[in-house]
């Protein structure tokens, strides 16, 4: 009788937890420069962040950083980065994109109008796609 029911008590506990779970496939922390980036000029890797510079004045200011080739499965949910936009110009037309680049070209996930108001919050704020 106790052995049944240490086995009811075991399945009980299975089938009240959901069998679910959250892995990290792909990281950046960031903490160093890893090399693996192409970074255009004004992009630097340095304080735990990959930062965008406004100096020295470039133009065209399009500018971007790419990450190394990231092989996913096909099973992945979520991208979440964690970000914050400190805006200082108030031209029109400049734009912030997170695009992700596939074989057939890019699809911008993500666009934030640079004019001259801040997004997120100094340390980051996270996104999920």
């Amino acid at each position: 009788m106790k052995k049944q029911f240490v086995i009811l008590l075991i399945l009980f506990f299975f089938i009240n937890i959901p069998l679910c779970a959250q892995s990290i496939i792909w990281e950046e922390d960031f903490e160093t420069n890893p090399g693996t980036w192409t970074l255009d000029s004004n992009w630097s890797i340095q304080n735990g962040a990959l930062q965008l510079s406004w100096s020295p004045t470039v133009a065209p200011y399009d500018l971007s950083a790419t990450s190394p080739f990231i092989n996913l499965p096909s099973n992945v949910g979520d991208l979440i980065v964690s970000q914050f936009i400190d805006e200082y110009s108030i031209n029109t037309g400049e734009v912030a994109n997170i695009e992700i680049v596939l074989p057939g070209g890019p699809t911008i996930l993500w666009s934030f109008d640079l004019v001259g108001t801040n997004w997120g919050y100094t340390g980051g704020k996270d996104i999920s796609f």
